[in-house]
């Protein structure tokens, strides 16, 4: 089989794209050591956008709550393969078999390079880190992740809740800005497309919002000559 070890890269949610790249000096495989490491790093920029110098392929495995998503498909990870010349090769399993496919995957050792959304325990990062399978990241996110560093510096808790007892460090946590309150409020969304479609502007009170969602079923917003919108729906 297949061994990555020392480009792995475990994360339970990624915070930055261009540290997540960089950090794991990814690539299509490779043997298992830090010469073969130190020579993808070098294959990309250490500051600013594209992170790769050419294109590159990465390969991970993630948990999704939604079985009809593909990943592939998704304009997140279009956008951001645009924006860092790497474009990534997905594994998803759906949430109520995660933690078995996880399980198996690891113990395969045919290992992705990235782990991401994978709601891997401390003790499997202590276990697998301590015999090199996940990368320490200690020293590079000291050189590549200077966003990261700052909030660790400002929040020492982020750091302390991350750092295993051996002061390893090997893999990011979610974070969420707490400026963004749509995501605690559960402030509804529009599309600005159907808006800019029905020639109206989001609502500010009650009766515009019942207007703009009148047009958005009688108008056709998503012009596909159908009278079919739904205008209000909920994921819950």
């Amino acid at each position: 089989m297949r061994s990555r070890k020392w480009f792995t890269l475990t994360l339970s949610v990624v915070l930055s794209f261009s540290l997540l790249v960089t950090a794991c000096g990814g690539g299509g495989g490779g043997a298992a050591n830090e010469g073969n490491r130190d020579e993808r790093v070098a294959l990309m920029n250490k500051e600013g956008m594209p992170i790769a110098k050419d294109k590159m392929t990465m390969t991970a495995f993630a948990g999704k709550f939604f079985a009809s998503a593909d990943w592939s498909k998704l304009m997140l990870w279009q956008e951001y393969e645009k924006m860092s010349n790497i474009h990534i090769e997905w594994e998803t399993v759906q949430i109520d078999s995660l933690k078995e496919k996880r399980n198996i995957k690891l113990a395969g050792g045919d290992y992705p390079e990235m782990f991401f959304a994978s709601a891997l325990p401390k003790t499997d990062l202590i276990k697998y880190g301590s015999q090199g399978t996940f990368l320490r990241l200690n020293d590079l996110i000291d050189q590549y992740a200077p966003n990261f560093k700052k909030i660790m510096e400002q929040y020492p808790i982020v750091k302390k809740g991350i750092t295993m007892p051996d002061g390893s460090i090997y893999g990011f946590p979610t974070i969420f800005d707490p400026e963004f309150k749509s995501l605690f409020y559960g402030t509804p969304w529009m599309k600005q497309e159907w808006l800019d479609n029905v020639g109206m502007k989001a609502p500010t009170n009650l009766d515009e919002l019942v207007q703009v969602l009148k047009a958005f079923k009688e108008k056709d917003p998503n012009k596909n000559g159908k009278q079919d919108e739904i205008p209000w729906a909920s994921a819950l």
